[in-house]
């Protein structure tokens, strides 16, 4: 009997597939856990193309003009629905890789696979997808005499628990495991990409649908754009934290999509005061700027 079990706790582990003969980085001291960030990751929200954002109309988005407050709550709502279609898509194509066990874990999805040495997915809210060894677990699984978590699997395995035990997940040897992480991740690099943007589309709307009131606010009472910020006291410290906020967004076209509502503020309220920004002060930010695009104020 005691040959029985332990032939059955074998056969519960599948055999790896055999690594290519040089894994990539495999000599590398690289982390066990595997993290794929395909967001732009910054100390700033990271803020979407135009034209994912005007998706929803068909028509080049209008920085001079952001819209009606319902205009812009549609395109956000939209939005969700996108994110929501590209994290299907991404748990489609790892199903299809076999991780076809979802949990909700509230901020993220789990997914496993069967394969424990295949390790674990999380799929994070903010567009992160994560992958990791799957734990040492007892676990109920499909026998010749019952399918995966009924009754009579469960009592198997009480009743001869190394069947049950999943170990393969901790065992695997860290080259075979860089093997497994390397071609997972390349085979849903597409979708995580998709999921990412989306993600960034919809952060990057809210943050422009917030940003004229609290330009205004910095303009007209000094209120801080950032939690970090100091208070501005007059009219220039006011107008240096315009442009530190305009510089220092991510220099991607996220950034730039903030950039413009920044620019957009600057024509139709500090330009029209009587302290606008002069010639000098642009060209003196244009020197010092730390991204690609130029602040050009002229149309």
């Amino acid at each position: 009997m005691l040959a029985l079990w332990i032939a059955l706790a074998w056969a519960e582990e599948p055999v790896v597939p055999p690594s290519d003969p040089a894994v990539p980085g495999a000599t590398d001291p690289l982390p066990v856990d595997s993290v794929v960030p395909e967001t732009p990751a910054e100390g700033v929200v990271p803020e979407a193309p135009a034209e994912a954002v005007t998706e929803a109309t068909g028509a080049p988005a209008d920085t001079d003009d952001p819209g009606s407050e319902e205009g812009s709550e549609e395109i956000v709502v939209y939005g969700d629905r996108l994110v929501e279609q590209a994290r299907k898509e991404l748990i489609s194509a790892l199903k299809a890789e076999g991780y076809d066990e979802v949990i909700d874990k509230g901020d993220y999805l789990l997914l496993r696979s069967d394969a424990a040495y295949k390790g674990e997915i999380r799929i994070y809210d903010d567009g992160w997808v994560k992958m990791k060894r799957q734990p040492v677990r007892f676990a109920s699984r499909d026998l010749p005499w019952a399918k995966k978590g009924t009754p009579l699997s469960w009592a198997s395995c009480i009743l001869a628990p190394p069947m049950c035990l999943r170990t393969s997940g901790q065992l695997l040897g860290r080259r075979k495991w860089l093997g497994v992480q390397e071609r997972t991740m390349e085979s849903i690099k597409d979708e995580v990409t998709v999921l990412g943007d989306r993600v960034a589309d919809v952060n990057t709307q809210q943050t422009i649908n917030e940003l004229p009131a609290k330009l205004t606010a910095l303009w007209t009472n000094g209120d801080p754009l950032e939690a970090t910020d100091r208070r501005a006291k007059d009219m220039q410290d006011r107008k240096e934290a315009i442009l530190d906020y305009w510089d220092s967004r991510t220099d991607t076209v996220w950034g730039d999509r903030v950039r413009e509502a920044v620019e957009s503020f600057i024509r139709s309220e500090v330009q029209t005061s009587d302290t606008p920004f002069t010639p000098e002060e642009i060209a003196a930010l244009n020197k010092r700027r730390s991204c690609t695009r130029e602040l050009v104020l002229e149309r």
